[in-house]
């Protein structure tokens, strides 16, 4: 009766924390897309930035540049 007590309240707990998480709200999201392939490959995080490394096949915009 015990383990079941507690297998019961650890569920709840488990339960309720997941329905009190909020969605977060995005402050920058920048993207590039290709016409064949994505590929990253290296990360690195900095004061000023996250910069992501990478390759990419066929034609690619960035923005309005292509």
């Amino acid at each position: 009766m015990k383990k079941e007590l507690i297998f019961i309240i650890t569920l709840f707990l488990m339960i309720n924390t997941v329905l009190i998480a909020q969605t977060p709200e995005w402050q920058w999201v920048v993207q590039a897309d290709s016409s064949q392939m994505n590929n990253g490959s290296a990360i690195a995080i900095n004061d000023n930035g996250i910069y992501i490394s990478g390759g990419f096949g066929g034609t690619t915009s960035f923005g309005s540049s292509t």
